[in-house]
């Protein structure tokens, strides 16, 4: 007697980080603070997965609203802190926590 045995394998990735919009009108643009790294963005109300390419303990962004060149200071994303990045546009602040 032949026996099949079928096997499936499901593995979850879970991201590192997730980049949540609330309380915002704006679409906002974000970067690793490393070389040629490349913009991405987040619609307000949305979720997205993150997942950083730099090595080593520190990991920074920078953020930019959409349409605009002007982008915040780089902000470290591997401690959960809040903190407040000014911009110079329509919008004056964005609230990292």
């Amino acid at each position: 007697m032949l026996i099949i045995v079928i096997v499936i394998i499901i593995i979850i990735i879970i991201p590192v980080i997730l980049i949540l919009m609330l309380c915002c009108q704006f679409t906002v643009r974000y970067k690793e603070h490393v070389p040629n790294a490349q913009w991405s963005e987040v619609e307000p109300g949305a979720c997205v997965p993150f997942w950083p390419s730099q090595a080593g303990s520190t990991k920074q962004l920078v953020a930019s609203i959409k349409g605009t060149d002007i982008e915040t200071k780089p902000f470290d994303i591997t401690d959960s802190h809040i903190t407040l990045l000014q911009l110079y546009h329509d919008v004056s602040a964005i609230s990292v926590c």
